[in-house]
């Protein structure tokens, strides 16, 4: 223990220069103060509630948060003066939290600090670690109030490590336990997100449009801009110009670029032309490419991009997400990545994508990746890796039959062996 001391008290709120002096006084120590500093914390006031705690933590428990530091000298003397920790030292926040716990761990806001602390943790990129702290608040014998925030954040710690299903089950939770408030609103606004993430806008509309029926004007505003998203991933510029036209967009500067950038497509697709195409790059430009509606969005503005001819930057966006980010739109970008390396030739750069894409979907693009390769393979001379390939993907739903036998009867043709080719070019596997 801190100078041998331990502290017993239960006082209301007060000055913090009141509460230090009490202190000071009570384990007989001289108190020496700064002027400048004592008149800065003349409107700051702390309580405490501690019992049979060394004096350094109480000392700690008194710090105001961020202002100043409060230490207890060997000299003997407690002393007050400048060299708090910046606004933005997380650790001494995290630090504070933990204090406060141990030292009063049955207090009211005990599992608010706790979650603080979660968040904290959040915050540092130690997702796993504050999962387990979100799930301890759920599987509290008696639910404490705190138990929405804890599902939200826990959904949002899934949707971070790319566990989509998961993340949504949380997020419609959130809806069942917290009905008619802000956190359903919340939820149904993430749920659909999740969807999005997915690269399903059909789902991902429904689940905004449930967001948007709520009373919160942020959430209100982020649905009406995951609506209009939805509707322009599926080409259609009416509806989504609508919903602009009809929702009142949140002063919130991400909101605010957002809605400009997607007027701004809309307007360039009515009506192309050069100051508009400007415009419309500007606005991309601002709104950070649509990151701010996760992969969905990066996704989206991929699609403008190229479509403007700038395909060359959509491919650098989606290398760029595809190390972050993972689920189907991952893939997706990945694969389309492949195909226009592979339209460059530059087998080097597009086969290990679309092995990539073969190994982690194989139920879904994973055969045409695996087309792709065989097609690659035989460009580079492999007709047994061809042939082997296409083989392997013949009776496959994800492909067209006829495209993969006529490009394994191109791969017998390379070896001359022009009877299975033959057999190829009429519709029939070989056998061999």
């Amino acid at each position: 223990m801190t100078g041998g001391f331990e502290v017993t008290a239960h006082c209301a709120e007060r000055p913090v220069g009141e509460m230090v002096a009490a202190l000071a006084a009570a384990a007989g120590l001289r108190l020496q103060t700064d002027p400048a500093v004592v008149q800065g914390l003349a409107k700051e006031v702390v309580a405490l509630d501690v019992d049979g705690i060394s004096l350094g933590d109480v000392v700690g428990r008194a710090r105001p948060p961020r202002r100043r530091r409060l230490e207890d000298r060997r000299r003997g003397a407690l002393v007050v003066g400048p060299g708090a920790p910046a606004p933005g030292d997380r650790p001494a926040l995290a630090r504070a939290f933990a204090r406060a716990l141990v030292a009063a761990p049955q207090h009211p806001r005990a599992v608010a600090a706790q979650l603080w602390l979660a968040n904290l943790d959040f915050v540092a990129g130690r997702t796993r670690e504050a999962a387990k702290e979100y799930q301890n608040v759920l599987e509290m014998k008696v639910q404490p109030p705190e138990v929405p925030l804890a599902v939200y954040n826990l959904g949002l710690a899934d949707l971070r490590s790319g566990a989509l299903l998961s993340a949504r089950s949380r997020f419609v939770d959130l809806v069942d336990r917290a009905p008619r408030t802000k956190w359903a609103e919340y939820g149904w606004w993430w749920a659909g997100r999740t969807h999005l993430d997915a690269g399903d806008p059909a789902s991902a509309k429904r689940a905004f449009e449930s967001a948007q029926g709520g009373r919160t004007q942020e959430v209100k505003s982020a649905a009406a801009i995951g609506i209009c998203a939805c509707e322009l991933t599926d080409g259609k510029d009416e509806p989504a110009k609508a919903v602009l036209a009809e929702s009142r967009g949140a002063a919130r500067e991400d909101h605010v670029l957002l809605r400009t950038a997607f007027e701004a497509l809309i307007r360039y697709r009515a009506m192309p032309t050069p100051s508009r195409r400007k415009m419309l790059l500007d606005a991309l430009r601002e709104a950070s490419d649509g990151r701010g509606l996760g992969p969905g969005g990066t996704y989206l503005v991929g699609r403008v991009y190229r479509d403007l001819g700038m395909s060359e930057k959509t491919v650098a966006m989606y290398d760029k997400a595809t190390d972050t980010i993972r689920g189907p739109l991952a893939v997706r970008m990945t694969y389309e990545a492949a195909e226009w390396y592979d339209l460059l030739d530059r087998r080097d750069a597009a086969r290990p994508r679309y092995l990539a894409v073969a190994a982690t979907d194989p139920k879904g693009l994973g055969p045409k990746a695996e087309l792709k390769l065989a097609a690659l393979a035989l460009r580079a001379g492999n007709p047994d890796d061809c042939i082997r390939r296409c083989r392997a993907i013949a009776d496959h739903s994800g492909v067209e039959r006829a495209e993969v036998l006529a490009l394994m009867g191109r791969g017998y043709e390379a070896r001359r062996n022009y009877r299975q080719a033959a057999e190829c070019f009429a519709g029939r596997v070989p056998t061999e």
